[in-house]
């Protein structure tokens, strides 16, 4: 996907959530998810497994600005730190995000359809990376949950 691993999207990860403390701005993270991915191997294969996965890879990449820093944490799990990006703003993207691959799905992987459910998660004020990561894990399940192919805010 040529994007970041989970590795290196952490150290950029502690390095936002610690500037949105000190400076009390705001930062978003995104925790998306493809629903059905086993699905998708299964009935179509690994190849066009791999290219749903470099789809929304290439996409994330074009909506991703100057400062914010998608990443592959593993399987079919990607994140999007979003840098000086307000709440309401954030589920804004994501939607974006969401319906975009929704409808290039067809165009990207004829015959294969996909969409992603998304997790978002405003910088906590007190809290740690992992209490991060965790709130957005959480907002994503919470997405599932409502039906999947659909975006969630967590508190």
């Amino acid at each position: 996907t040529s994007l970041p691993n989970r590795r290196s999207f952490n150290e950029q990860l502690t390095r936002i959530l610690k500037r949105s403390q000190r400076r009390n701005s705001n930062a978003a993270l995104l925790f998306i998810d493809l629903d059905h991915f086993k699905r998708i191997n299964d009935s179509h294969g690994h190849r066009a497994g791999d290219e749903v996965l470099r789809h929304i890879a290439a996409t994330l990449r074009t909506f991703a600005r100057p400062g914010d820093t998608p990443a592959r944490l593993g399987g079919d799990e990607f994140v999007v730190l979003l840098r000086d990006c307000a709440p309401v703003d954030a589920m804004h993207v994501a939607e974006r995000v969401r319906l975009h691959l929704l409808e290039a799905a067809q165009q990207a992987t004829p015959g294969v359809e996909f969409s992603v459910s998304i997790g978002i998660a405003a910088t906590p004020r007190g809290g740690s990376v992992e209490d991060w990561l965790a709130l957005a894990d959480r907002a994503l399940y919470h997405a599932k949950r409502q039906g999947k192919n659909t975006a969630s805010y967590g508190e």
